[in-house]
């Protein structure tokens, strides 16, 4: 494993670890089959989508997978071709409970890292439009939160995530009692580092999102 992929392996395995203990729903008869095809549409996580390349895929830790109950997991890093910025996505499914409860602020504030922009509900149509929202499609909803390491130094972690039951991604403000009886959830988690440089570049968690929702929903990954 490179060292620079090590670090967003711990981030976000202690991520779900701190969640994992809030919530814990089991599957004593076997994964129900809503949440076994659930699992095989992450096999439809584009490779590409607009400028971004997947240029790194490892599964997540085989005691994360069983203390989270995931069906399924992908642990990937996304290249852009024209910039070279690198963003890393999470994505999970598994039952609603363990999978609704660990957001990035509990976890990040433990490993180094302080809130430096408090997070913020961002909207995403499918459209491949430039902007949030949009009146071609419903929104789809993430929470944006920026952390600064506590060294002070220059760079920045700016962490989006959200959830998904089978139809668009929602950001709630208690996801475990929106999701609740839900079969089976998503949640999808970005993880990048801002330096002085990129911020001047744009909004690169935006970028990279308007062009991976659009391509989700054209492979039926979900329905907005």
């Amino acid at each position: 494993m490179s060292r620079a992929y090590l670090p967003w392996l711990i981030l976000f395995a202690a991520t779900a670890g701190s969640g994992a203990a809030a919530g814990k729903l089991g599957n004593r008869w076997g994964t129900p089959p809503d949440m076994s095809a659930a699992a095989e549409r992450l096999a439809r996580l584009p490779a590409e989508c607009g400028e971004w390349q997947l240029v790194d895929e490892r599964p997540l830790d085989e005691g994360l997978i069983e203390m989270l109950q995931c069906a399924a997991s992908t642990n990937r890093t996304y290249r852009n071709r024209s910039s070279g910025e690198t963003v890393h996505i999470s994505l999970i499914v598994g039952p609603p409970g363990p999978t609704s409860v660990h957001t990035p602020e509990i976890c990040f504030s433990s490993q180094g890292y302080h809130i430096d922009v408090p997070a913020e509900r961002r909207r995403f149509s499918t459209t491949g439009k430039p902007g949030d929202g949009g009146a071609a499609s419903p929104a789809n909803e993430f929470w944006q939160t920026t952390f600064a390491p506590d060294n002070r130094q220059p760079d920045r972690l700016v962490a989006c995530y959200g959830w998904c039951d089978g139809r668009r991604w929602l950001a709630p403000d208690h996801p475990r009692f929106a999701f609740a009886g839900a079969p089976f959830l998503y949640k999808m988690q970005l993880a990048m580092k801002i330096s002085i440089e990129s911020e001047k570049e744009g909004d690169l968690c935006g970028d990279f999102l308007r062009s991976l929702l659009p391509a989700l929903a054209a492979s039926g990954f979900y329905t907005d």
